[in-house]
């Protein structure tokens, strides 16, 4: 019920002839006597245009001829035909339109047929003039070559399998001779997939296996005095590595190639941690006149000191945080103290003057008897598992979701003992574990529990 207002017997010679803007006419201003529109003439086309898209349609659904009528309520064609734009825009699948991730459990192949490119956890370049629509929007933003641009990455849906005994898999250690190996530290990229460790025994070394394959490499870091490189942490947003050095009560900011960007001294550093979205450094000291949880907020300029994360519960001074790991997600920090006691803070009360820790997991992390000791804490970004290792018994344990029981994994090799780290590898899921030395003729090794796939058989796809 719209009026065609050019050809209509009253408004004939009012209305310019009508277009495809305004195909039901537009307004003109008045020149003469009966001629010209009752209203401005910009002012009263910008108002028609809305209702002149009602009724094209504007490709959601067929253009709807004005039926001469006056609309009114209960009986308008303008708003009938906003009814149907909508349904039709609901009703549309948002998998036909480029760019659409989507997970399936069809294969490539079937899929390709669609229109839709598989993602991987890699990278995977196409052709920019193959896939010209999709290059157009999501462009060069996840790398280019030669032609060829890449496709974002996905991460498996995968997370390690607690409940089968028996699965820990040894990686060897870059071992220079017999009896030298002893991984210290653990540290991996979620980007990449580079490991790290932290070797210290005879010499003091580190090691990386970039992106997760091939041999370890050694890294150069002649030009720092060290003693026992007990801790580490990586800063992968701005491609830093944190070292804490226990024997030199020593904590090193270095860049991925080992030369020293700056060295704080007089820090009893036990366990060291980054909350990489804002660069703040977390290091706990278990010894000594200054003990508890510190923070080092980022400076670009100027190197900053230490500050204790105060409020730390005063009413179990037994237990001085040894371990401390960030959940990258929240910036949350659990911390984790050789009684088996395991607290809390989230990231914005680290930056208050009294602290809100509060206790997590279902009781301690248990111990055959007395204290279990802390050798190490982490965290899984994605499902928020905590899991600890401890020195009695050489025992890894698992807190499901960070707020359930304790519970065993299963005991590692019989016969060495004193884990010295424990990390989730975020980049494949599994959940890693350094092991010293135990004696002149065996050296220290790493085990990890591999990722069970979770999701499997069904993959990530974007539409071309």
């Amino acid at each position: 019920m719209a009026l065609q207002r050019d050809t209509l017997g009253p408004y004939v010679g009012r209305w310019n002839a009508a277009n495809a803007a305004h195909p039901q006419g537009s307004f003109k201003n008045l020149t003469v006597p009966g001629d010209g529109s009752y209203f401005d003439e910009d002012w009263s086309n910008d108002w028609d245009g809305f209702f002149s898209s009602l009724l094209d349609g504007g490709g959601f659904v067929s253009t709807v001829a004005p039926n001469e009528l006056v609309d009114e309520v209960g009986a308008s064609q303008y708003f009938d035909q906003m009814l149907a734009i909508i349904d039709a825009k609901i009703e549309a699948s948002p998998g036909s339109k480029t760019g659409y991730i989507t997970q399936s459990s069809d294969t490539p192949a079937n899929m390709l047929t669609e229109g839709f490119l598989e993602l991987k956890e890699g990278a995977r370049f196409v052709s920019q003039t193959t896939y010209a629509d999709l290059f157009a929007v999501i462009g060069s933003g996840y790398g280019d070559e030669g032609g060829d641009f890449g496709l974002p990455p996905v991460k498996p849906s995968v997370r390690p399998d607690y409940s089968h005994p028996g699965v820990w898999v040894e990686v060897a250690p870059a071992v220079p001779s017999s009896g030298d190996a002893s991984p210290k530290a653990l540290a991996f990229n979620p980007v990449n997939g580079d490991q790290w460790y932290a070797d210290s025994n005879t010499t003091t070394r580190l090691y990386l296996k970039a992106g997760g394959a091939g041999a370890w490499v050694s890294v150069d870091v002649s030009a720092l005095t060290l003693n026992d490189l007990s801790a580490l942490a990586i800063d992968w947003k701005r491609e830093e590595l944190w070292l804490g050095d226990s024997g030199a009560n020593e904590l090193h900011q270095i860049n991925y190639d080992g030369t020293l960007i700056e060295t704080y001294t007089s820090v009893q550093v036990v366990d060291v941690d980054v909350y990489v979205e804002q660069g703040t450094v977390f290091v706990t000291q278990d010894s000594g006149p200054a003990t508890g949880l510190f923070r080092l907020n980022r400076s670009e300029s100027v190197p900053i000191p230490l500050e204790p994360v105060s409020g730390w519960p005063v009413e179990v001074p037994s237990a001085v945080p040894s371990r401390v790991c960030v959940d990258q997600d929240s910036g949350d920090v659990t911390v984790m103290a050789p009684n088996g006691e395991v607290w809390r803070v989230a990231f914005g009360e680290t930056q208050d003057v009294n602290a809100r820790f509060y206790t997590v997991g279902d009781g301690d992390v248990p111990a055959a008897g007395g204290d279990p000791g802390a050798s190490g804490l982490t965290v899984d970004p994605g499902n928020k598992d905590l899991a600890a290792s401890t020195l009695v018994g050489n025992n890894v344990y698992i807190s499901s979701g960070g707020d359930s029981v304790w519970t065993l994994t299963d005991n590692l090799v019989p016969g060495i003992l004193n884990p010295n780290d424990l990390e989730f590898n975020p980049f494949d899921g599994s959940l890693w574990v350094a092991l010293p030395s135990s004696g002149a003729a065996v050296d220290g090794t790493m085990y990890r529990l591999p990722a069970t796939q979770l999701t499997e058989g069904v993959k990530s796809y974007i539409k071309s």
